[in-house]
């Protein structure tokens, strides 16, 4: 990032130079009334959970738990980032 021109650092210091223009291709922007990834993987796997609890497919299972664990850990880390920044001070 520091050959691209968007950061500096020195002296164990990083400063913010620029952004890119296209930097919302690579962060999650979710509008106002949409859902984040983290939530969509979420029920997605709680609904593989369910339909390998009724077929009694045990890997598929613990697959789908895996998962959900993954995108609850996700959804929080986001969640954290998101109201980090909102504080005034």
């Amino acid at each position: 990032m520091e050959r691209a021109g968007i950061i500096s650092f020195e002296h164990n210091t990083v400063t913010l130079i620029g952004v890119p223009e296209n930097v919302d291709v690579y962060m999650e922007v979710v509008s106002r009334h949409d859902i984040s990834w983290s939530t969509f993987y979420a029920g997605i796997s709680i609904i593989f959970g369910v339909t390998g609890l009724w077929l009694n497919n045990i890997p598929l299972v613990i697959v789908s738990f895996i998962y959900l664990i993954l995108a609850v850990i996700q959804h929080f880390k986001m969640y954290r980032v998101l109201t980090s920044g909102n504080h005034d001070e």
